[in-house]
């Protein structure tokens, strides 16, 4: 039975009234020993209770969340390694290890304990951690579940297309359709930051390659091949490499950009935002032009 399908019956089934089960920190239910197994993380200070038979003290909520964690059995020496682990446990007259699951802790209303797993999955409840080792694994647990974040909120992103143009003796003409969603816009205080992607970057070269055929000999064509050359062998490092954007509709050498200095690729410039290519047609050195926008700008 999985963590996912424990978590959607548990609504499905009333409080019959069937009276709770006494649980303590490190209680393991366990059935086969290829089923997985779920061990009790909540304290045992808050599983603490007076049956109302016997005294009007201290009675429970019937609805009371009790924290279980998921694991899976493995032998002893076919367990993952660094994986999250508390020993030896028996199950049906044979000894598994059980490995944790940290990320999928999940909570059972106490009066669904006894129906949910017992009743309806033929779970045993007849097992329980030692206290040290229950302990450590109830803080590595919340450790991981209760991680606080800081007052910083992490930056805006959109995609943007990918419009390229390349220069012939008429001045610049655009390539084939757009690069849908090629590159990665952070937007950060002050400035924002470009990222292309690198099935873009590749591409890219095939698109300047497609503008290159037929090209080869003549002197925009010649610069061209230099271009795609110097893109191809530097498509992984073009793909990590953050680019602080240029302003809206300015024009800006790739060689210049921040952040950019191992990789000078002379010919090739930048442009965000709406630009009419023509405004570069007397830009002797630069080949090609990556405007990065909407496809409708």
């Amino acid at each position: 039975m999985s963590t996912m399908k424990t978590e959607n019956m548990f609504w499905k089934h009333a409080d019959t009234g069937e009276p709770l089960p006494f649980l303590q920190l490190g209680d393991v239910f366990s059935k086969g020993i290829n089923d997985p197994v779920y061990v009790v993380m909540s304290a045992s200070c808050d599983l603490q209770f007076v049956p109302k038979e016997v005294s009007t003290s201290r009675i429970p909520d019937r609805r009371d969340t009790i924290l279980l964690l998921p694991g899976s059995t493995c032998l002893p020496n076919e367990c993952p390694k660094k994986s999250l682990s508390t020993g030896l446990i028996k199950i049906n007259d044979a000894w598994r290890a059980v490995t944790w699951d940290r990320n999928k802790l999940t909570g059972v209303p106490h009066f669904l304990i006894r129906p949910l797993l017992q009743h309806n999955a033929g779970y045993n409840h007849s097992t329980r951690l030692r206290t040290p080792l229950a302990l450590e694994l109830q803080q590595q647990v919340f450790h991981q579940a209760s991680k606080i974040g800081l007052e910083v909120q992490p930056p805006l992103a959109d995609e943007l297309d990918i419009r390229v143009f390349t220069k012939g003796a008429a001045g610049f003409v655009p390539t084939r359709a757009p690069i849908k969603r090629g590159t990665i816009r952070f937007h950060m205080p002050g400035k924002s930051v470009l990222v292309f992607k690198q099935s873009s970057l590749e591409m890219l070269v095939e698109t300047l390659k497609e503008a290159l055929a037929g090209n080869e000999d003549t002197t925009e064509g010649i610069k061209l091949a230099q271009l795609i050359s110097k893109i191809f062998t530097n498509t992984s490092l073009l793909a990590r490499t953050p680019l602080v954007e240029p302003e809206l509709g300015a024009i800006k050498a790739f060689k210049a950009v921040d952040k950019f200095p191992r990789v000078a690729l002379d010919g090739l410039a930048l442009v965000v935002g709406q630009t009419d290519s023509t405004a570069m047609d007397g830009t002797k050195q630069i080949s090609a032009i990556i405007r990065l926008g909407n496809s409708d700008e």
